[in-house]
């Protein structure tokens, strides 16, 4: 449901806003502003001096694929139907499986089998239908 919202949103909002650039800058400038606030009330004190100190490279390298891969996504949505897009973004699911198997030593097993199965029947049947 969360993905499907998020999505529509999104689409919507690239479309409206003729720009996919300004709207997801908006949308992460939006996001900037209420992340401090909702660390504050979880009394998460210490999380900007721990990225500060810790994970500088994470940050800026995490950040700036984010915001290139989210480019990449709402510029899709101002040129192909909403659904075709937003399934083709979730497809995503088996190169984070594919890179849990292959870097992180997971192991596959048939839960895993069976959603990529799934993912490749949905994107095939995009194309088809």
């Amino acid at each position: 449901m969360f993905i499907g919202l998020y999505s529509i949103i999104d689409g919507y909002g690239a479309r409206v806003s003729l720009s996919a650039i300004s709207y997801m800058s908006w949308v992460f400038i939006l996001s900037a502003a209420m992340f401090p606030i909702l660390l504050k009330i979880q009394k998460h004190d210490n999380i900007f001096r721990n990225v500060i100190n810790e994970g500088k490279s994470i940050f800026w390298i995490g950040g700036s694929l984010s915001y290139l891969v989210y480019g990449v996504v709402v510029w899709g949505f101002t040129k192909a139907p909403i659904p075709m897009v937003s399934a083709l973004r979730e497809s995503s699911i088996v190169f984070a499986i594919f890179i849990g198997f292959f870097f992180l030593d997971e192991k596959i097993n048939l839960a895993k089998i069976i959603s990529i199965t799934l993912i490749f029947v949905g994107v095939v049947g995009l194309k088809i239908f």
